[in-house]
């Protein structure tokens, strides 16, 4: 018995659907896909409201650095890409760079009361902290 596959495009769809079902490497993927505008729909207004109390504290003209608090995240809320995205645009019209190399810099955390360990190590001073996992530190960088 032979199945011609331009007669029937539909059984070649479900072969190949079912072909993906027997592999959960191949499925997963797509099953995250599917969820995440569900999970991050509310997310982007919700992440740019904790950013906006930031904006009065910083000097215009001046690059802040953003460091994302990997050690305390939850990666399946929202990607650190698009937290980052997020952060520049709630923050505009002041500059945000991705790098921690500034006087001053950003750090977005899931976890409140964490603090980095980079500003540990490196005796960063807290300028504030609004509590929503959000901060501001000082570095012993001179611009």
């Amino acid at each position: 018995m032979s199945i011609s596959i331009k007669r029937r495009p539909r059984m070649a769809v479900i072969l190949v659907a079912l072909c993906a079902l027997g592999n959960a490497r191949l499925i997963s993927p797509l099953v995250q896909f599917w969820r995440q505008p569900a999970r991050a729909a509310e997310a982007p207004e919700r992440f740019m409201t904790r950013f906006e109390p930031l904006a009065a504290q910083l000097p215009p003209g001046q690059v802040t650095g953003y460091l994302f608090d990997d050690a305390h995240a939850n990666l399946g809320l929202m990607h650190p890409d698009n937290r980052f995205y997020l952060a520049q645009y709630a923050l505009a019209p002041h500059l945000v760079d991705r790098t921690p190399a500034h006087r001053l810099v950003i750090v977005d955390s899931d976890s409140p009361t964490a603090t980095p360990e980079m500003a540990l190590r490196e005796h960063w001073t807290l300028v504030a902290d609004l509590r929503q996992g959000v901060k501001l530190f000082r570095t012993r960088r001179e611009d």
